[in-house]
């Protein structure tokens, strides 16, 4: 393993954790030339600074971490581990208004599509669509939130014309898959969890 490297990341809105697609924007820049790209979340990162540190995912050494990016490179499979670091006193606010990005999507059954990308990355796009999709579709009766855990791509997409999510599976509420197309080809899979409060 490396020596970790402090990172520090803008909350979303009013947020006080990390959304998993700023923590994959992040880190995006390692994996953009990856194959079989597969970031988890086990728990939430209530800090806006972490630490990055590289490991080698063949000696198994992930575990213990709240996040790992994980991608083949070639011959070569690397990944990297996120913890929480102690948090900035003035932590930085990044704005964001997800109901711009899901009034300019079409919901159909268990599916939703976007031909609209604005400023937006592509997972930013994806976690919204696909909670707003789980909302229509699930009604939890604990109290919580869904947030992202698991997104599966099989290479590293940066623009879309068009964008399409199909709610696949649910075990429980603990974890709920979904498809990604980006212009008629399936790229992946996210699943997402019911966090209750």
């Amino acid at each position: 393993m490396s020596e970790p490297a402090i990172l520090e990341l803008p909350y979303l809105g009013e947020r006080n954790y990390i959304q998993g697609a700023t923590l994959f924007e992040a880190l995006a820049g390692d994996c953009r030339n990856g194959r079989n790209i597969s970031m988890r979340i086990s728990r939430l990162i209530e800090s806006n600074r972490v630490a990055r540190e590289d490991f080698d995912p063949e000696k198994g050494d992930s575990m213990g971490f709240y996040a790992t990016l994980l991608w083949n490179e070639g011959e070569l499979k690397k990944g990297i581990g996120i913890n929480p670091a102690a948090p900035s006193p003035i932590p930085s606010r990044t704005p964001y208004d997800e109901a711009v990005i899901v009034s300019r999507a079409t919901f159909h059954g268990a599916t939703v599509s976007t031909t609209y990308q604005g400023n937006n990355s592509v997972v930013r796009t994806i976690v919204a669509l696909n909670k707003a999709l789980l909302i229509r579709l699930l009604s939890p009766t604990a109290p919580g939130q869904w947030l992202f855990v698991r997104l599966d791509l099989n290479r590293y997409v940066e623009l879309f014309r068009e964008l399409r999510i199909v709610h696949r599976a649910s075990v429980g509420l603990a974890a709920v898959s979904s498809t990604i197309e980006i212009d008629g080809k399936t790229v992946g899979s996210l699943v997402f969890s019911w966090w209750k409060k």
